[in-house]
């Protein structure tokens, strides 16, 4: 996601009106690409929106295409590489901070957790759970 990031800003920055970004990850292409509406936005995935809706208020087109990792691409090779030398350059890019919104889904989460390991455990509405043994998932 961080290198999707960098390569809309990277755009915008050099006024690239097209281009095609390539990225060997599947979740981050499905991410963008809203295909699950039911999941919340991080704050990097709504950066990222940003920035390609930025391009597109331009008049410029971003296209984000999946492509297998790990099958001999050059580019994404080379992308690979940079990756590994970041990470073990231990530059820090900045992006430690967990906005409220990140730590509000984490919250949730772990209250679900433990409401669900109260309502296994407890003995009240035995044969409810007979029926229901987890609790139901918001829509």
């Amino acid at each position: 996601m961080m290198a999707l990031k960098f390569a809309l800003s990277h755009a915008l920055t050099q006024e690239m009106k097209n281009c095609v970004i390539f990225t060997d990850s599947k979740s981050a292409v499905e991410r963008i690409g809203l295909r699950n509406k039911s999941k919340q936005l991080s704050h990097l995935d709504i950066e990222i929106l940003k920035l390609y809706y930025e391009i597109s208020k331009l008049g410029g087109e971003v296209i984000i295409t999946w492509i297998k990792g790990h099958s001999g691409i050059k580019g994404n090779i080379i992308a690979d590489a940079l990756a590994k030398e970041a990470l073990s350059s231990g530059e820090n890019i900045n992006n430690n901070i967990l906005p409220i919104a990140d730590l509000d889904v984490c919250s949730k989460h772990q209250l679900r957790l433990k409401w669900q390991a109260n309502y296994t455990e407890s003995e009240k509405g035995s044969s409810f759970k007979l029926w229901q043994p987890k609790l139901l998932q918001k829509r």
